[in-house]
């Protein structure tokens, strides 16, 4: 419980093989990880973000990955938390952060840039049609327009994994 009644929750992380998701994209030396590694890293994600949402309990954190109707209107409901999974594939993707990677950029000028209607992130033209559409799908700036998690967790981006296939990267835990 917070210093003025709101209820406060706190996001245990789950073991992942060699480190965090943030160690392994470190050791991509800023390429990013392969396309099957952020399939299954997001599907992971998309499932426990589901369990959370049984519990009904939002989830805030990092300015950074925040949602812009959370950095202006303070609104944080079940869509808010489907764009951070959408800036997470995106670091993912490119081993870089969608917003605050620019060292000349101050925090507030980059929440100003998350906030803006119309600044839509940029998507590498080499991420899959599929990834693309998961990430467009995430990353709506209009959170009424958003996917869900259900509708995410079917999308063909995660849905269609090869579980055979191996990551150099190590095992991801489910």
């Amino acid at each position: 419980m917070s210093k003025d009644e709101k209820m406060l929750y706190n996001l245990l992380l789950k073991y992942a093989y060699g480190g965090t998701l943030a160690d392994l994209i470190k050791r991509s030396g800023g390429c990013g990880l392969p396309e099957s590694d952020v399939k299954r890293h997001t599907r992971s994600i998309l499932k426990e973000a589901r369990r959370e949402e049984e519990f009904d309990c939002s989830i805030t954190g990092t300015t950074f990955y925040m949602a812009p109707e959370t950095l202006v209107d303070n609104i944080q409901e079940f869509p808010s938390n489907i764009w951070a999974p959408g800036c997470m594939d995106f670091e993912m993707f490119t081993g870089k952060s969608l917003w605050g990677s620019n060292p000349n950029e101050t925090t507030e000028k980059a929440c100003e840039r998350i906030a803006d209607r119309y600044e839509l992130p940029k998507i590498p033209s080499w991420i899959s049609k599929d990834g693309k559409d998961f990430l467009k799908g995430c990353l709506v700036k209009n959170h009424q327009f958003r996917f869900t998690i259900e509708m995410l967790l079917i999308h063909p981006f995660v849905s269609r994994i090869d579980d055979t296939e191996s990551s150099e990267f190590g095992e991801i835990v489910d």
